[in-house]
This record gives structure tokens, C-alpha cells and sequence, in this order.
């Protein structure tokens, strides 16, 4: 009966078509769980991305702060020791200042290491500008010649100051012999004659140019600092 299949093809379209819908529902729900993986993935790949930028910017951040500090501690040594140089020397400071500063040229020492210990002999053993002036060489020389045995610069000042002072001892076990009666009576002259003789152009002819360079960089590091220190003050 030609009524009759139409009946039964409607009813078999219509089972088709829900058919259809559930396993269009049915894939959906299998497919879901996927998307939520995929979606987590990624969140934690943005969060680690995050974590590097961040660590990166910090790294950053402490070079530059370390970089900041150090001109700035350049700065801050030298700014102390002008002002120790100001009280032991007076308005002579800036004078010993730039001696210092010729002196940090052709040696391996630094100038503001060099002042103050200038500046601490002046004070302590009432020395006048020029014969800190006259002995600086020969200490430096004294100092270079016996840098390999742990001499540093602060010693070799320390040690003819005491030497002026008439403690001479020290002095005899790196085989400086003194004679107390001309070191008495001629005192710095007499000083500068004998170290000169034993050891006169030792710091300048062992000066190394890489120390020198160093000590260059130092005083740029200074210039910086200070314009850096003057910059931030109102800040501060």
C-alpha cells in the first residue's frame, strides 16, 4: 500500500534524525574534556612565560642597582677622602689632590687610597705639604718593591711614619738600616735619601698598564657617581 511506506520512511527519517542528534551531542561531550586540557596547557605555558619575563626583569633590575651602587661608592670614597685631604691640608688639598692624581698616572696605586694616606701621615706625625710630597715617591717605591711579600700601600706609609717616629725595627727586617742619629736630626730628608737610594723609581718602572687602566676607570666612575649623586639628592 503506497500510504503505508510513506508512514514508514517518515518514521525511519525521523529515527534517522535522532540519531543524528544524539551522536552529535554524544561527540560534543567526548570532545569537551579536550578542550578543557588544551585550555590548562596553555594557561600554565602563559603563567611560565610570566615567570621568566618577571625573573628576567629582576635580574635587570639588581644589575642595574649593583651598577648604580658602584658609581656611587666610587663617588662616595672619593668624596671622603677630599675631605680628609681638606683637614690635614688645608688650602694646600687640592694641590696634594692633583699630586695624588699625577702620581695614580705613572704607578699602579690609586689617587684616593694615595691621598688619605697622605693625608693620615700629614696629621699624625705633623708632616708640611712638601715633605709629604718628597716621601710619597719613596714610600710608593718601597711599597712596589715589596708587594710580593704582602707590602700594600698603607703598610709602607704606617711604617715610615713610625720609622720618623723612631721605631726603626720594622723597617730593619725588610733591611732598611737606619742611621737614628742622621734620622734624628735630618728626619724626612734623610728618609727620602736613604729609601731613594734603595729603591728610587721602583713604582714607576713596574707600573702596569692594565692596573693603570683600572684606576682610570676608577676615576670616571667617580665623575659618574657624583653627577648620579647630585641627580638623586633632591629625590632622596
Amino acid at each position: 500500500d503506497p500510504a503505508s511506506l510513506v508512514v514508514v520512511s517518515e518514521g525511519a527519517d525521523g529515527k534517522l534524525k535522532a540519531v543524528q542528534a544524539q551522536a552529535e551531542v554524544t561527540g560534543k561531550a567526548i570532545e569537551k574534556p579536550a578542550e578543557v586540557k588544551i585550555t590548562a596547557e596553555q594557561s600554565l605555558a602563559t603563567l611560565r612565560d610570566l615567570s621568566v619575563t618577571l625573573q628576567g626583569l629582576i635580574s635587570s633590575f639588581s644589575l642595574v642597582t649593583r651598577g648604580l651602587n658602584d658609581f656611587l661608592d666610587a663617588a662616595l670614597i672619593q668624596s671622603q677622602a677630599q675631605i680628609l685631604a681638606n683637614q690635614a691640608f688645608g688650602e694646600g688639598a687640592d694641590e696634594m689632590a692633583r699630586y695624588a692624581s699625577e702620581m695614580q698616572r705613572v704607578t699602579n696605586f690609586g689617587d684616593e687610597e694615595m691621598l688619605v694616606m697622605m693625608a693620615k701621615m700629614a696629621a699624625t706625625y705633623k708632616l708640611s705639604n712638601d715633605e709629604i710630597q718628597q716621601l710619597t715617591p719613596v714610600i710608593l717605591d718601597f711599597a712596589e718593591a715589596n708587594k710580593a711579600s704582602g707590602m700594600s700601600m698603607e703598610s709602607a706609609f704606617d711604617l715610615m711614619g713610625r720609622a720618623l717616629n723612631g721605631h726603626t725595627e720594622m723597617l730593619g727586617r725588610h733591611g732598611i738600616q737606619l742611621d737614628d742619629n742622621r734620622l734624628k736630626l735630618e728626619g724626612v730628608s734623610y728618609l727620602v735619601e736613604k729609601l731613594g737610594g734603595d729603591y728610587g723609581g721602583t713604582a714607576t718602572a713596574l707600573a702596569d698598564l692594565r692596573l693603570q687602566n683600572a684606576n682610570t676607570w676608577g676615576d670616571i666612575k667617580e665623575e659618574i657617581g657624583s653627577f648620579l649623586s647630585q641627580a638623586i639628592a633632591p629625590i632622596l
